[in-house]
């Protein structure tokens, strides 16, 4: 029969190769995630960001007249035309 230290430490190598077993897939699986996001999809990603860095949001400017506390007009809205010549 075999000594109790013995088997106990014979499962706590056995465990051991698991963890290390563990761990390694669990990187392993990781890289292979980003390798596969950074390397084989990056074009595509680049260019997903290049079009959402700019985006044109159009906001129409409020217009009408200004007036002061005694209702005179402070700001008029008259078209405006210049012409230069160079």
């Amino acid at each position: 029969m075999k000594n109790a230290a013995t088997i106990n430490l014979r499962k706590f190598k056995n465990r051991l190769k698991l963890l290390y077993i563990l761990v390694f897939l669990t990187f392993f699986i990781l890289g292979k995630q980003l390798w596969f996001l950074q390397i084989e999809q990056g074009a595509y990603f680049q260019d997903l960001a290049l079009k959402n860095r700019i985006r044109s949001v159009v906001i129409a400017p409020p217009r009408g007249r200004i007036f002061d506390a005694n209702g005179s007009i402070l700001v008029d809205n008259r078209p405006r035309f210049d012409l230069v010549s160079t």
